[in-house]
């Protein structure tokens, strides 16, 4: 008799267990057809604000579904979410600045400013003595004479 009670509390736990592993499958596919669907409706333009729309409305509908769980969290777990979310922040927001920095305008002055910052730390700097350079130096030498002579 010991054993039907035992049987069907394993019976139970695993249909619970089913049904969690049916729910979260539905969640998945839930959110992956939703975010389809507003990715359809920012390229087709048709039913009206584009892409910041979509993203304005995914947004809304994940941040929602993000309250939602966390209200069912722990203190200590909804804690680790709101550290999580300001890292997330953090690393997009350099991402974006990084992304800025392939504009081609800001390129070039990086370029430009590494060449000055270069030119200014090896050329001589006031108080040292500078060597007397001769029309020779003008010319391009081979790296073998360069490093087989004392004075370059």
């Amino acid at each position: 008799m010991a054993s039907k009670p035992l049987a069907a509390l394993g019976e139970n736990l695993g249909n619970s267990l089913q049904k969690a592993v049916v729910s979260m499958v539905r969640f998945s596919s839930a959110l992956a057809l939703y975010g389809m669907e507003n990715m359809q409706t920012a390229i087709s333009f048709q039913k009206g604000g584009g892409l910041p729309k979509a993203a304005e409305n995914l947004e809304a509908v994940l941040d929602s579904m993000a309250q939602c769980l966390a209200d069912q969290m722990e203190q200590n777990n909804q804690e680790a979410l709101k550290s999580a979310t300001k890292i997330a922040e953090q690393v997009v927001q350099q991402s974006v600045e990084t992304m800025t920095l392939l504009d081609p305008r800001r390129m070039v002055k990086v370029a430009n400013n590494l060449v000055q910052k270069s030119t200014e730390a090896i050329s001589p700097r006031p108080g040292k003595q500078e060597a007397v350079e001769d029309h020779d130096n003008d010319k391009p030498r081979l790296a073998v004479e360069i490093l087989t002579t004392s004075n370059p």
